[in-house]
């Protein structure tokens, strides 16, 4: 997954304490932290996985090893839901 894609028809609805993604297609609801809903907004097609990254890291100023891994994972787990693909 080089450059993630957001799913068209997944909308994002931010809420003060988390976001949740709901997927029109299915009608299935994800409730996700705000992290989460941030790194959502930078799975354009256009960022890479390491970009991503480079941006959280700035924002939050944590070590690079842990945010890039934690991204990762977040990233599969949103393949694995059919949420994002990669950009063609």
């Amino acid at each position: 997954m080089e450059k993630p894609l957001r799913k068209e028809g997944v909308l994002l609805i931010k809420n003060i304490d988390n976001s949740i993604l709901f997927d029109q297609e299915s009608g299935k609801v994800y409730r996700i932290n705000n992290t989460m809903s941030e790194i959502w907004n930078l799975c354009n097609g256009k960022n890479t996985i390491d970009s991503i990254a480079e941006q959280m890291i700035q924002k939050y100023n944590v070590p690079t090893i842990k945010i890039k891994g934690d991204i990762t994972n977040m990233l599969k787990y949103l393949k694995v839901l059919k949420l994002i693909g990669d950009s063609k």
